[in-house]
């Protein structure tokens, strides 16, 4: 074999070992990919459970109740309190639309944070203390909220939760005669 052969091999052989550490490189890349959105998902949903976990707090649910009554009276320490809680969700929306945008998160994931966020940001004292708070928000978050959080019409008055319970509960499982 002349040398002229061993330099061709060894081009093609050198040309082959490129060619696999791209693959190699790009199989990486997706690899990583793939790691990094189902790391922004779990982050994602970690951080509404803890959320949804906070909604359940007693002084929580006492305001999402008073909520849903527009006329009902409040203190300045429960207005300080709502207005905390939708700061936190509309940095969490916010958040979460910026993921989406960067294709890091899924629309279903998305979709399905919204809709029940849709359901706190339609009662009366949401969308009353919203009013108080859009001083101090940017257009663009004003903008962003008006868009996907404020479709819903106002809901107005207290649901019966209990008596929609009892409803559901014998539509499913009626009771034996």
């Amino acid at each position: 074999m002349t040398l002229e052969a061993i330099y061709f091999i060894s081009q093609i052989i050198a040309a082959g070992a490129i060619v696999a550490s791209l693959l190699f490189v790009g199989l990486q890349l997706r690899q990583s990919d793939k790691t990094q959105r189902a790391l922004v998902h779990q982050s994602t949903i970690a951080r509404t459970i803890e959320l949804n976990q906070r909604l359940t707090d007693a002084h929580i649910i006492a305001l999402i109740m008073k909520a849903r009554e527009p006329h009902a009276a409040w203190n300045a320490d429960e207005i300080w309190q709502m207005r905390a809680v939708i700061r936190v969700i509309v940095l969490h929306v916010i958040d979460m639309q910026w993921q989406l945008r960067a294709g890091l998160l899924d629309a279903s994931t998305f979709d399905s944070v919204l809709t029940v966020t849709r359901g706190i940001f339609s009662l009366p004292g949401v969308r009353i203390c919203w009013q108080m708070i859009l001083p101090r928000v940017s257009a663009s978050d004003r903008a962003l909220v008006e868009s996907l959080l404020l479709q819903d019409p106002p809901s107005v008055g207290a649901s019966d939760l209990p008596g929609m319970w009892q409803t559901l509960a014998t539509q499913m499982y009626p009771p034996a005669a």
